[in-house]
């Protein structure tokens, strides 16, 4: 169905929507497809990778995306659909309502026994109190019904639950210079 809306935009002149609806199928594709609970940290980056190009289509030259990566990161295991969810939050509550271009970085590095996927940008930043809220749900009991930042406290509960306690995410902002996401996962 995508396929047949991405033709009919290119067959109308409307290329730019065609690719963002050809990108969309590819998501769901690798989404479908995957079935796995836990893929690549190489496999994952494929699905941010699409998800960014998305936003930089609408965006435009607002939103710079940059990637630095350890090599030898790319075959550690992470959760399936777990970095979008922190990009696309770095995106709608850190970048997006910049009046200047932002930038989104995601980095990775073996810290001992632990890889550390970094995702960084240079946005509004979080209110100290809004801060400490969001910590303050991540240490707690998942009930997420109603809560705000649903993605990014699911992920963490998913990583907790599958590679052990001393996993997840870690976060840390300052107002007006933007916001950092660690994720910390077995190497």
């Amino acid at each position: 169905v995508l396929e047949s809306i991405q033709m009919k935009a290119i067959i109308n002149g409307q290329r730019e929507i065609g690719e963002m609806v050809g990108i969309v199928g590819r998501l769901f594709r690798i989404h479908i497809q995957t079935g796995k609970f836990t893929v690549t940290l190489r496999e994952e980056l494929e699905h941010v990778r699409l998800y960014v190009k998305i936003q930089q289509l609408r965006f435009g030259d607002k939103l710079q995306y940059m990637e630095q990566l350890d090599p030898q990161c790319e075959i550690v295991k992470v959760m399936h659909f777990s970095l979008q969810p922190i990009v696309e939050n770095a995106i709608v509550h850190g970048l997006e309502s910049r009046s200047e271009p932002g930038l989104l970085e995601v980095s990775s590095v073996i810290s001992g026994d632990d890889m550390l996927i970094i995702v960084k940008d240079n946005g509004i930043g979080i209110e100290e109190e809004k801060l400490k809220q969001l910590r303050f749900r991540l240490s707690q009991p998942s009930d997420t019904l109603d809560e705000e930042h649903i993605g990014i406290k699911n992920v963490h509960d998913r990583i907790q639950f599958h590679f052990g306690e001393k996993y997840g995410i870690e976060i840390s902002s300052h107002v007006g210079e933007g916001t950092t996401v660690i994720i910390r996962l077995p190497a």
